[in-house]
């Protein structure tokens, strides 16, 4: 586990808590993505207006900014 969190502050990651406001956007988002793991990414990056590091094109249908097309 130490080697992911030296990696991601290396790389200049935040790692990023999921907080209420984030499960209130999700409780509002459309069903385009069925994956709760990725609809919860989604909320994060919206409510904290960060892209998101994705190849999944459903991203996009949020109106996310994706970063890895």
């Amino acid at each position: 586990m130490d080697i992911l969190l030296d990696t991601h502050a290396f790389n200049g990651f935040e790692l990023l808590p999921i907080l209420p406001e984030h499960i209130i956007k999700l409780s509002t988002l459309d069903f385009y993505h069925r994956d709760p793991f990725d609809r919860i990414i989604i909320a994060q990056g919206l409510v904290e207006n960060q892209g998101i590091v994705s190849k999944d094109k459903n991203f996009d249908m949020y109106g996310i900014k994706r970063i890895w097309k």
